[in-house]
């Protein structure tokens, strides 16, 4: 039903992007953006102080933020 299309879909976009003329950094950062469900200018502006590696958390700043209120990404 409706998960396997859902799931087709997914997979037409990984080639897609795969092999898209694009540069390695803008596949990789296509591919952080799906990942995390960011809006491409929390994506492209992650800085690495706002990650806590050891706890899995990304924590983005509210001066980057739509609503300017800071975010904390599990």
């Amino acid at each position: 039903g409706q998960s396997i299309l859902a799931v087709l879909i997914i997979i037409k976009a990984n080639r897609t992007i795969a092999y898209a003329g694009i540069k390695k950094t803008i596949r990789d950062l296509i591919e952080w953006q799906r990942y995390t469900m960011t809006r491409p200018s929390e994506a492209s502006g992650a800085k690495w102080d706002e990650f806590d590696l050891d706890k899995s958390i990304w924590v983005t700043p509210a001066k980057r933020m739509k609503k300017e209120r800071s975010t904390k990404y599990c």
